[in-house]
Formats: C-alpha cells, sequence, structure tokens
C-alpha cells in the first residue's frame, strides 16, 4: 500500500512540475509577445513619421534625396506590422487591427502627396497637406499605438509576475518529484530484493521440481529403481568400459515366478507387494557400484563390474536367486516368492573377441540374451539361475539374435525396416471389405524380407511382443482412420481393422491404456477396432484379463477369437468371456467341399455362435469352393489370398477408399 501511495505522490508532483514549467514556459512567450508588440507599435509609428519627414521635405525643396527614408518605409511598415500581428496572435487581449488599418491610410495619404509632386502639381499637394487630414490620421496612430503599446505593457507585467510565481512553484514540485522519487527508488529497491529473494526460493523449488520430474523419467514410482530405459544408457556404458579395459560383465535378469498367477489371486497390490519385497532384498546384496533396475513388469535388472570368472558371475547370479526366495505376507497371507535367473557373461570367454553368431555385443543383443536365459530358467521349471551361452545351443543363439535385431528395428521402425501389411476381409452378404486385418511384415536391412513364420514365434516368447503389438496397433489405426476420413467424405461406411493381441500383450496391465491412446491419437472409432486374441491366450485366461477384455468391450472395442479349432478349443469360454467374432482356423476351411467332418465342425460352430450372437469368420480361403461352402455352412464373413492377398497401405486405396463400390471376389 505505501508503494503504491508513493507512486502517486511521484505520478502527481511529477504532473504538477511539469504543468509548471509547461505553463512558466507560456508564461514566458506571453511576455516576449508583449514585448514585440511594444517594439512593433512604436516601430508603426517611427516608419510613419521618418515618412512623413521625407515627404515635407521633397515637397518644400523639391529635392529628391528627401525621399530616401520614404522609399523605404512601405516595407519597413509591411515588416513592422507583420511582426505585430504575429506577436499580438499570442496575447489574447492586444488587438492591433485598427493601428494596422490607420497605417496604411497615413502611408497611403503620404504617398498621394508625393505623386502629386512628382507630376508636376506641387500646389494641389500643398493644398492637400494643408487641410490637415494627413495630421489627423496621424494622430489617431499615435493614440492607437499608444493604446496597443499599454495593453501589451500590462500583459508582460502581469506575465512576469505569474512567472515568478509559477517558477516558484516549480521549484517546489521539482523537490517534491525528487523526494517521490528517492522515496520510490528505496521502495523498489527493498521491493528488488524481496523478489530475488522470492525468485532464489522459485528457482529451487523449480530444481527441485525438476529432479522429481527426471527421477520420475529415470526411476520407478513403486521400486525407486531406475527404469528400463535409463538402465540400457548405464549398460551401454558398461559394455564400453568393458570392451576399452577387458574386464568380465555380469548381466543378471531376475524375473519373479508366477508373477501374473499372483495378480490375478491377490490383485495387483499383491503382486506389487512381493516385487517390492524383492527389491528390498536385492537392495541389500549389491554394492554401491552395481546397477539395479526395474527391467519389465516382474523382471528385475542387475549389472555387476568388473567379474573376475564365469564362476564369480554364477555365483552372484545364485545369490540374486536365493535373496528372492521369501515369505511375503500380503493381506494375511504368506506368500512364498522364487525366481527365474537369467545370466550373460561378457568379456570373459564366454563371448570370443570380434563379431559372431549368437554373441551379445550391443545393449540390446545383451538384454535379449539375458531374457533367452531367463526363459531357458522358466522352461526348466523356475527357481533356478541359466546362464546363457551361444556356443552351446544354436537354436537360442538364432532366437537371441533375431530378438536383439528386431528390438533395434523398433526404436526406428522406418530405418530397420518394419511395416504393416493389410488383407482384406469380406463381408459376403454383400461381397463388400468390410475390414482389413493388419499383419506385420520385416524387410530385414542385411538378409531381405523376413517371413513372419522367421521372426513373429520368437518375438512372441519375449517381452518385446508387447512393444510389436503396440507398433502395429498405432500404425494401423491411424492409417484405417486416414481411410475412413476419406470415405465419410465419400458418403461409404467406415472400415474396421482386426489387430493382433498375443498373450503376453494380452497380460500386459497397461493393454486398455495402449488402446485408448491408439484411438485418441488416430482419431479411430472404438466400434472401427478388433482385437484378436488366441484360443490359447483364452484357455489360461484369468480374472483380471477377463475384466481387461470386458473393459475393451465397453469401449466399444470387438473381441475377435482367432484360430478357432487349433486344439485348445472349450466352448465353455465362448460363454463367459466378450467375445463378438469367431474366426475358424483355415486348417477346417481347406478341406470344406471335401470333408464332411470339416463342414460338420464349422456348422457346429456358426450354429452356436449365432446363437450367442457372435458372427462366424472364415480364414484361409483359397478358392470358390471353400467360399461358397463356408458361406453354406453360416460363415458371414471370410479372409484368405482368394479375396486379397496382404498388401501395403499404398496398393489398396483404390479397395479401401473405392471411386465406384467394387466387386472383391477374386474369379
Amino acid at each position: 500500500m505505501a508503494a503504491w501511495s508513493v507512486v502517486l505522490l511521484v505520478l502527481v508532483s511529477f504532473g504538477l512540475t511539469v504543468a509548471t514549467v509547461q505553463a512558466g514556459a507560456r508564461t514566458d512567450q506571453e511576455t516576449a509577445a508583449a514585448r514585440t508588440v511594444v517594439r512593433d507599435a512604436r516601430e508603426v509609428q517611427a516608419v510613419l513619421l521618418d515618412a512623413e519627414t521625407g515627404q515635407r521635405g521633397y515637397l518644400i525643396t523639391q529635392d529628391r534625396s528627401f525621399l530616401e527614408p520614404y522609399a523605404t518605409a512601405d516595407a519597413r511598415l509591411a515588416q513592422a506590422l507583420a511582426s505585430l500581428e504575429a506577436a499580438s496572435d499570442q496575447l489574447g487581449g492586444v488587438h492591433p487591427g485598427l493601428l494596422e488599418v490607420l497605417a496604411r491610410v497615413k502611408l497611403d495619404h503620404l504617398e498621394t502627396a508625393v505623386e502629386l509632386t512628382k507630376r508636376g502639381r506641387a500646389d494641389d499637394a500643398a493644398t492637400l497637406v494643408a487641410s490637415g487630414a494627413g495630421r489627423r490620421v496621424m494622430d489617431d496612430v499615435r493614440d492607437e499605438a499608444a493604446r496597443v503599446i499599454a495593453d501589451a505593457a500590462q500583459i508582460a507585467d502581469a506575465g512576469a509576475t505569474r512567472s515568478v510565481r509559477l517558477r516558484a512553484l516549480a521549484t517546489t514540485t521539482g523537490a517534491l518529484s525528487v523526494l517521490s522519487v528517492l522515496a520510490l527508488v528505496v521502495l523498489l529497491l527493498r521491493h528488488q530484493t524481496r523478489l530475488e529473494r522470492e525468485q532464489a526460493a522459485s528457482e529451487l523449488e523449480a530444481r527441485e521440481a525438476v529432479g522429481r520430474l527426471e527421477r520420475l523419467s529415470t526411476q520407478d514410482a513403486l521400486t525407486g529403481l531406475m527404469l528400463r530405459r535409463p538402465a540400457e544408457e548405464e549398460l551401454a556404458r558398461a559394455l564400453a568400459r568393458s570392451r576399452r579395459d577387458g574386464t568380465g560383465l555380469a548381466v543378471v535378469l531376475c524375473d519373479v515366478d508366477r508373477f501374473t498367477e499372483l495378480n490375478s489371486r491377490l490383485g495387483s497390490g499383491g503382486g506389487d507387494a512381493v516385487l517390492v519385497a524383492a527389491v528390498q532384498a536385492l537392495t541389500a546384496m549389491t554394492g554401491a557400484a552395481d546397477l539395479l533396475a526395474r527391467a519389465g513388469p516382474d523382471e528385475i535388472l542387475l549389472v555387476v563390474e568388473p567379474v573376475a570368472s564365469v564362476a564369480d558371475a554364477e555365483q552372484i547370479a545364485r545369490r540374486v536367486a536365493e535373496a528372492v526366495e521369501l515369505d511375503v505376507e500380503v493381506d494375511g497371507q504368506t506368500v512364498a516368492t522364487s525366481a527365474s535367473v537369467g545370466l550373460v557373461v561378457v568379456g570373459l570367454g564366454v563371448d570370443p573377441p570380434g563379431p559372431a553368431p549368437g554373441v551379445p555385443a550391443t545393449t540390446a543383443q545383451v538384454l535379449s540374451a539375458a531374457d533367452e536365459a531367463t526363459n531357458g530358467a522358466k522352461q526348466a521349471g523356475g527357481r533356478r539361475v541359466h546362464l546363457f551361452d551361444p556356443a552351446t545351443d544354436v537354436v537360442r543363439g538364432a532366437h537371441y539374435r533375431i530378438v536383439g535385431e528386431l528390438r533395434q528395428a523398433l526404436e526406428d521402425p522406418a530405418a530397420g525396416g518394419l511395416w504393416v501389411a493389410y488383407q482384406p476381409l469380406v463381408d459376403l452378404m454383400d461381397d463388400q471389405v468390410f475390414a482389413f486385418e493388419a499383419l506385420v511384415r520385416w524387410e530385414h536391412p542385411d538378409r531381405g524380407p523376413l517371413p513372419p513364420g522367421q521372426f513373429v514365434p520368437h518375438v512372441e516368447a519375449s517381452e518385446l511382443i508387447v512393444a510389436l503389438d503396440r507398433h502395429v496397433l498405432l500404425t494401423a489405426t491411424h492409417q484405417v482412420a486416414h481411410w475412413n476420413a476419406e470415405r465419410r467424405r465419400r458418403g461409404l461406411p467406415p472400415l474396421r481393422v482386426s489387430v493382433n493381441c498375443a498373450p503376453r500383450t494380452l497380460a500386459d496391465p497397461g493393454l486398455v491404456s495402449t488402446v485408448k491412446d491408439a484411438l485418441a491419437e488416430s482419431g479411430l472409432a472404438p466400434t472401427s477396432l478388433v482385437l484378436e486374441i488366441t484360443e490359447s491366450a483364452v484357455v489360461q485366461a484369468t480374472r483380471v484379463v477377463a475384466d481387461r477384455l470386458a473393459t475393451l468391450v465397453d469401449l466399444g472395442v470387438t473381441i475377435a477369437l482367432d484360430d478357432f479349432g487349433t486344439g485348445y478349443s472349450s466352448l465353455s469360454y465362448l460363454t463367459h468371456l466378450p467375445i463378438g467374432m469367431i474366426k475358424i482356423d483355415r486348417s477346417l476351411v481347406q478341406d470344406l467341399g471335401s470333408s464332411a467332418a470339416d463342414e460338420a465342425v464349422v456348422s457346429a460352430i456358426s450354429s452356436l455362435a449365432r446363437r450367442l450372437g457372435q458372427v462366424v469368420l472364415a480364414e484361409g480361403v483359397e478358392d470358390q469352393t471353400q467360399l461358397d461352402r463356408a458361406m453354406a455352412l453360416g460363415c458371414r464373413f471370410a479372409q484368405g489370398y482368394h479375396l486379397g492377398r496382404p498388401a501395403p497401405a499404398r496398393e489398396l486405396t483404390l479397395v479401401a477408399v473405392p471411386l465406384a463400390v467394387p466387386h472383391v471376389r477374386a474369379g
């Protein structure tokens, strides 16, 4: 409040000072103008007197030398009158107009007498002068000049008095302004000091906030461990040190056994409690230089450097496995935990120097090797350590290479050769394409096109399948959303897109969020998305997975059961899970028209699906006979090479957004 009062005082005093100075300046101008009026009025009289003197001398003597003052009178008078008029305009109380008229009359009178004399009419000129008219005009000029001078003098005197007062007032207001400014400076300095303190506090708070954000981006909120991405960067630096110094490096991946089962039985809180207990146990046994990170939902990564021998590395891995064997109390229940531990040793002979098939060299390859080693421990029954050794396991080495290379490809899909193909799905009622199935393809940078069978099974056996499914989902939803925007402009109904969802992806707690994000980013309607799940995933589905599927259906997404009839079939789950479409496996479709048994199975599936409100699609239709029999047996939809092969999006533009309604079925 005091600051505003001082600011107001500064403004008022400054305004008064300026106004006073301006008023003083105006007063000085008026005073100067009044003095000019006095001078110019006297000059008018002097000019007329000089002209009259010259006139009389010329009339008496006829000597033209007397006309010299007279000759300049007109110009002098004009100059004096112009100056008088300009000065009087600055004064409100002085009006020299009459003086100007009289001066002109007097000068004209003098000119008349001079001209008569010049023409030899001196008697007439003498008579004119003797008449006294010029004398009377001159008297009027003196009187009017005296009046103008008196008015101007009065204004000048008043202005001088006012000027003195204004200068005194200006001095006072100026002093007040200086004092106000000084007070304002003092307040501003105090305010600046306070602002600097507040800014320092804000900067400290901002740094703390940035630190918190950095921790959130690099640390897991549940366990406090480093997240996978920064852990990969730390591992890359550790690998570089190992190569530079020639030292050994142990990479241990600990995967909590039965973690999905724990989450299903105890809820996510139970799984979290087990994971936190495992992390606390591992933190207690690791050294300050060791890297400990959360590499996945149930995976903990440990990097130890240096290690002197493979035996030492194996001892570290066994200690990790032993540390995770715990009894954890969860909601009054005692849960016994264990872990499958994979071990990769770098730089100690397990990986010979130089590039070789199956030898971990990059960060992605080392992590894939650790993941493969962990899977080996799980396949052996869990609760054990498995050392990765590509020299004695060619199959696992090939798997590791594929997964490692695909992990790198996912970091930059375009450069890594990953792309999505689209295969038409046809509605047999109107013979129109109603959807596309999105299928991943890989143009390997070195080995060229890889058939899906050469890499998809490897990826499905690793956690990488979750990232791959997400990539396909994002790509496909954006593409079909683009096609649907074009179809709307042409008055066509929207297409649907069918995307595969592997068992690991279905078990991922982030699946629903991933689907929501893909729909939001692409603008695709949820009703245009179909997620295909396998029978093996459904057979192993827990209550948590069933709830996840129900949430997706509530969003508007359709759940399709893929490859139905391949060996896991159980009709009970068709009634317990929110399945909207059944895709009959190609193994049952390929003999339609020649196998009565297969036709009976397809007919039974179609009949049951209709009663359950589900639709049926025949996969792998390769000729017209199969298509006709599938339709006759109750299949509403179909796909296969007979209807359209998988192709890049750019080759399907006219199929997806036809200029006219096309006939899609191949002849």
